[in-house]
């Protein structure tokens, strides 16, 4: 969507008046897959110890919940009462109660399910509480009596109180039943939220040291962004910013010039970043220039770390933070800024509900709060660039590297005509030629495991998962066939189908054949692998970053997560293998996809003293690999916009995505049979495409259909996608996914 959102979200009657026949109610989004916010008496708990922000917790059917209040309407309903208030303050800033019920309405989302997202993961329980309601002089007390009396001054809980009477719990339960009696103790019950005990470590564990602070000269262009943009952040206007820089001019010293303005202004900052784990040298220097005023939000920490980072936020303790697109949402008292890395990259959309895009999702925060929006890239989306050049956002260029160092040199090969070999031989021999120069090599391809599949040499038939509609890859570490899907997997040794053993064929390379044969190939270079199966943790990501960063390994070999944003100084050959694969994916951005992963992979070459050189293998007759190789953005844009014009594709409408799941692949079928017959009336300008069967027909033994709404207005795509969802009368469940991305 390139951030071209509008819709409304909802504001509330905050001062509790009331109309004739009516009473105020509280409106609060509860944590449960509902589109809906339910609105809850607060006679029993007044109106003072509720701000938009706080948690409570309410009555749902059977169950109580916890949910955020956002507000005071009025209601003419009876309404059950809230339970209680967990909360002193507000766990959500206003501006971000706003943003989340915006988000909720946008993307056909339940409210409740964007906070409990965004906040720290934490539990409902009750606790016991203890008050001292007297000290009880002048009483006839016993010595047991007088002294747990004596142990407590206010309130307290029933396991801290024990503790200080020196006491198990239930000594103190027993004990404290003739003082309740008495009048002098009083016992309640009280919902309180709980995580998991804070780690021995330290409360972000496993993140990179901070290296010492280097003083940077920024270039005529970076102060011109900074001064470009920073002006924007005095007006306060929200306008959002494109800084389209090439590979290695810079852009991480714009980001943080920019930081350093919104913290000395009294604000906060937000640099969002693709994935947490593969961007350790941006933390690193952020922490080495801002300290203690960094926070980290993203998936690998742990509850109670979550929770404290969330508290340092909120209290105003960290204003800079830094984070994966969950990170968008970070409490910050004052936002004025909002960068978002490599904006092009598709893992700033969840995949899973709610399906939110954290770039999209940063423009709106700019349009309320007033901040300042960054989008990066050197390869912009086509929306994003498209956005820019309508002047919608504004554009800052960076059109040279650091030092005018030049782009590197990028030629094609063809592949061994024997076909036998994963890297070609005139690949290898410039990989050799490097090494002995005391060069580093990048092997990008983006394929996991050893083999893309196994076949039989007996029945013919292709290893596929039981649970997926997908063939299994042949992995050779522990000589498994493994489902990159569900993570299904199959000793190697027999053919599942027919059962005979040792006759299976290995067809297609990916990383582990790769890095395989060139270990054999260099015996003399250091070789390792990046992708998700030796990545495991970010621990693992780092160390092996760190190892490359250091010169202690000549050869990276990797998936796509070695192609974004980093910066290896004496990296001086990189070769793509198969550049042309995505180009055969049913998906309208597919070329894009393609002119990316070349131009980011080619990117992190000769970024030091020395140049670089690019091989690629395939895709030589390719618009988009001949616009990457030739570093070419504007001619890749100018054709590949034409295209979509052509077929009504973004930025020329906009999609809604509705995907239908049924573990019955009869019940599904005979769903999608009854839709098509009974398919409502669509709303001017919305087109339907499909259903159809999804490409991968069987995910995690769910059959799944799909349909695509096309259309320019975003509410009339929604009331179809509604419309649709409602005419489906059992059978499958439905989701719907607002501006899709990688639906196809």
């Amino acid at each position: 969507m390139g951030g071209d959102c509008d819709g409304s979200f909802h504001s509330y009657n905050d001062d509790g008046g009331q109309l004739k026949g009516v009473k105020p109610c509280a409106s609060v989004a509860v944590f449960a897959p509902v589109r809906a916010l339910f609105s809850y008496s607060f006679a029993n708990i007044g109106a003072e110890k509720l701000s938009p922000g706080v948690r409570v917790v309410v009555p749902f059917g059977r169950r109580e919940v916890v949910g955020v209040f956002v507000g005071f309407r009025d209601s003419d309903v009876e309404t059950k009462e809230i339970r209680g208030v967990l909360d002193a303050a507000p766990l959500y800033p206003r501006w971000l109660v706003e943003l989340a019920l915006w988000c909720a309405d946008y993307y056909v989302a339940g409210p409740g399910e964007i906070f409990r997202m965004t906040g720290p993961r934490e539990s409902l329980t009750k606790r016991v509480v203890y008050k001292k309601i007297a000290d009880g002089k002048g009483r006839a007390l016993t010595a047991e009596e007088f002294s747990t009396l004596s142990s407590i001054s206010g309130e307290l809980s029933a396991i801290v109180f024990a503790k200080k009477a020196g006491l198990t719990v239930k000594e103190l339960e027993k004990r404290s039943k003739a003082l309740i009696k008495k009048g002098l103790l009083e016992k309640t019950e009280r919902y309180c939220l709980v995580t998991s005990k804070m780690d021995d470590e330290n409360l972000i564990g496993g993140e990179p040291a901070v290296e010492p602070r280097v003083v940077v000269e920024l270039t005529k262009e970076q102060k011109a962004a900074v001064a470009e943009i920073s002006a924007t952040m005095e007006a306060g206007s929200g306008k959002t910013t494109l800084l389209y820089g090439v590979t290695g001019s810079g852009k991480t010293e714009v980001y943080a010039a920019l930081c350093e303005k919104a913290l000395l202004d009294g604000g906060g900052a937000i640099v969002l970043v693709p994935e947490i784990a593969i961007t350790y040298q941006l933390v690193r220097r952020f922490r080495s220039r801002f300290g203690g005023q960094v926070a980290l939000l993203h998936s690998g920490l742990t509850p109670a770390q979550r929770r404290e980072e969330w508290k340092r936020i909120n209290e105003g303790r960290a204003r800079l933070v830094i984070g994966a697109r969950s990170a968008v949402f970070a409490p910050l008292a004052r936002p004025r800024l909002v960068v978002v890395d490599e904006e092009h990259d598709g893992s700033y959309k969840q995949g899973e509900r709610p399906h939110y895009n954290a770039r999209d999702v940063a423009v709106m925060l700019g349009n309320m709060t007033g901040a300042a929006v960054v989008l990066g890239s050197a390869t912009p989306s086509l929306e994003t660039y498209f956005n820019a050049k309508a002047g919608k956002y504004s554009l800052c260029r960076l059109t040279h590297r650091i030092d005018h160092r030049p782009m590197p040199f990028v030629s094609f090969v063809a592949g061994d005509k024997t076909g036998g070999s994963p890297v070609p031989t005139a690949v290898l021999e410039k990989m050799a030629d490097n090494l002995g120069r005391g060069g580093q090599s990048l092997v990008f391809i983006n394929r996991r495991g050893a083999a893309a599949l196994a076949k039989c040499r007996v029945c013919g038939s292709v290893a596929r998962c039981p649970n997926c509609s997908i063939s299994l890859t042949y992995h050779s570490a522990g000589s498994r066939l493994l489902c990159h899907y569900c993570g299904f997997e199959l000793p190697s040794k027999t053919c599942p189908t027919c059962k005979t053993g040792g006759l299976l064929s290995f067809r297609g390379s990916g990383t582990q054949k790769v890095e395989s044969f060139l270990r054999e190939m260099l015996p003399k270079g250091v070789v390792e692998r990046l992708d998700h199966d030796v990545a495991g943790t970010r621990e693992k990501t780092f160390a092996i970053l760190e190892k490359f960063e250091k010169g202690e390994a000549d050869v990276l070999v990797g998936t796509q997560m070695t192609a974004k944003g980093h910066d290896f100084p004496n990296l001086t050959f990189t070769a793509v293998l198969g550049a042309d694969e995505y180009l055969s994916f049913p998906d309208f951005r597919a070329a894009e996809r393609v002119f990316s992963l070349v131009t980011q992979a080619a990117g992190r070459t000769g970024r030091g003293e020395k140049p670089g050189e690019v091989v690629i293998l395939g895709g030589e007759n390719e618009h988009a690999v001949l616009c990457a190789a030739k570093h070419d953005y504007d001619a890749f844009y100018k054709a590949e916009l034409e295209n979509r014009r052509k077929t009504g594709f973004p930025p020329f409408s906009r999609l809604v995505g509705i995907m239908f799941e049924s573990s019955s692949q009869s019940g599904l079928e005979r769903a999608m049979t009854r839709l098509m017959k009974k398919m409502p009336a669509l709303p001017s300008g919305v087109t339907a495409l499909g259903p159809v069967p999804v490409l991968v027909y069987k995910l995690r033994n769910r059959y799944r259909w799909k349909m695509l709404l096309k259309g320019v207005k975003p509410g009339a795509l929604r009331s179809a996608a509604l419309s649709v969802e409602k005419t489906v009368d059992g059978g499958a469940d439905v989701s719907i996914d607002v501006d899709p991305s990688g639906f196809f």
